[in-house]
């Protein structure tokens, strides 16, 4: 086996575990979604709804720079 050959391989490992861990974070998210109670559209949308309340939270910051780069000008 050549070096080549041995980093292609520790890369496809790292790349493998890596997307295995992403999956079963975003299982246990969505099981998290699902069997929560306070917001309905976290349970019917999971992944919208994340999306979401995402903006919800950077909303002020955004605003607050598209509102003062309309007045500057």
């Amino acid at each position: 086996m050549t070096l080549l050959t041995i980093l292609q391989f520790i890369v496809n490992i790292i790349l493998v575990l890596f997307l295995i861990s992403i999956l079963i974070i975003g299982g246990l998210l969505l099981f998290k979604d699902k069997r929560q109670k306070q917001h309905s559209v976290l349970r019917n949308y999971p992944l919208l709804a994340r999306v979401r309340y995402f903006f919800e939270k950077i909303g002020p910051e955004m605003r607050q720079y598209f509102i003062f780069t309309r007045y500057k000008r």
